[in-house]
């Protein structure tokens, strides 16, 4: 027991040497590059309405453009059905009219193909599995589709290519053991990306850190850094005229050249226990990251000029502490919690608009030109996009489980897990 003490007291020490050596970091601004931001105009490039084969989205902004209904009762909008699931955290994907979703039953990771309209199971695929993590049980990424294959991979690191129509394995890899990869201590987190014919991953391995795999083979394509795997999900964005994957790893924020994965630019970013966990968001040549435990967030300009790249630091502050729920934007107003607390930020200079407690760490999704909020302990709330003030419209209690795993909208139904069971709500106009 005393050994005990004096590893965690030691543990503590570290954390806030750390916190202290980086506080004065995390309180700088660039007032010039602030002013130039003031001046530009950011576009929105939200997905329409219609599939949600991913995580995040199609854009993977956690935006998607239903016109849902905003007046709820008070017992909820409507519940078309319900199924029975298990542990996990993984967001449901939905795409040609099934919901994918993957969850812990017994010692197998498991993936269910329901129907979206009636909930009727298709099929299930499962494999001997079992991520235990006292948090939580269970996978954490979310199921990729592209055609006619879905993609996932469990929290110990095995990746499998599923057929859409069968629930029958194409192929699979174990990622840690390929990439000598190191298991996270919260379990691997991150969910696939399609680029063309690649399928891009973060197993941070030694072997490789960020992997492009062709998606109808699993041949490797190539492979880049050697660094630790964060807890965050790759995305595609345009930076400078290029499109480029960009990927938040252990380090710090990268960004790779989309065929090879050489590496273009950096900007560092060390998060206590490796724990950059939050998907980017973009708007131009402008990424906004954010990771709990106070360390804080950023906002980033990526430039180019001749063939020499840059990230520079916009601003920098720990004011959005995000542990683990990516924020959305909506024009120039950044939604997000902070540890517990719900807030809105100005995306242009990272100051705060306004506070909302009673959530938790919850999570938010962007519907329409309003927020999705789903708190830890199951309530579900729908309020303006207002960078003046937070206005509630509806409200009902989902559950009484916690609920960590990020709402999904598609075709006008709100879909929503627990631990023990995954729900489906019409919330069309």
């Amino acid at each position: 027991m005393r050994d005990l003490l004096g590893g965690l007291l030691v543990a503590a020490f570290g954390v806030l040497a750390f916190l202290q050596a980086t506080s004065k970091e995390r309180a700088e601004r660039d007032d010039s590059r602030i002013k130039k931001l003031a001046q530009e105009t950011l576009h929105e490039v939200s997905a329409q309405p219609g599939d949600w084969p991913a995580w995040r989205g199609p854009a993977r902004d956690g935006i998607v453009r239903d016109d849902i209904r905003a007046a709820w009762p008070e017992d909820g909008p409507t519940k078309i059905w319900e199924q029975p699931t298990g542990e996990g955290y993984s967001a449901v994907a939905v795409a040609n009219g099934i919901v994918f979703a993957f969850f812990q039953v017994g010692e197998n990771e498991t993936l269910v193909a329901y129907d979206r309209l009636t909930g009727q199971e298709q099929w299930r695929f499962g494999y001997p599995a079992l991520y235990q993590n006292s948090y939580g049980n269970g996978p954490r990424s979310s199921p990729t589709v592209d055609g006619d294959r879905v993609y996932t991979v469990g929290g110990t690191g095995l990746l499998h290519c599923i057929d859409v129509k069968t629930g029958q394995k194409r192929w699979s890899k174990d990622l840690l053991d390929e990439f000598k990869a190191p298991s996270p201590k919260w379990g691997i987190s991150f969910s696939p990306l399609i680029d063309g014919d690649r399928l891009i991953l973060h197993p941070g391995g030694e072997a490789g850190s960020v992997v492009a795999l062709n998606k109808l083979t699993g041949e490797v394509l190539w492979k880049s850094l050697s660094e630790g795997g964060g807890y965050s999900s790759p995305l595609l964005a345009e930076l400078a005229g290029e499109t480029q994957l960009v990927v938040f790893t252990a380090a710090g924020l990268v960004g790779l050249q989309r065929h090879d994965g050489r590496l273009l630019w950096r900007f560092p970013w060390v998060t206590p226990w490796d724990c950059n966990v939050t998907t980017p968001l973009i708007a131009g040549d402008y990424i906004f990251i954010s990771s709990g435990y106070q360390r804080g967030c950023a906002l980033i300009h990526v430039t180019k000029s001749g063939s020499a790249w840059s990230a520079e630091r916009v601003y920098e502050n720990k004011l959005l502490c995000s542990h683990f729920a990516s924020c959305v934007r909506f024009g120039d107003t950044i939604y997000g919690f902070h540890e517990s607390t719900f807030v809105a930020m100005n995306f242009r200079d990272g100051q705060i608009r306004w506070r909302q407690r009673g959530f938790g760490k919850g999570s938010v999704l962007g519907v329409g030109e309003r927020l999705l909020i789903l708190g830890e302990g199951g309530a579900c709330a729908l309020a303006d996009a207002s960078p003046e003030k937070y206005s509630e419209i509806s409200r009902f209690e989902f559950a009484n489980e916690r609920c960590w795993t990020v709402p999904v909208v598609a075709h006008g139904l709100l879909y929503i897990r627990d631990q023990k069971t995954l729900a489906c709500f019409d919330v069309r106009r």
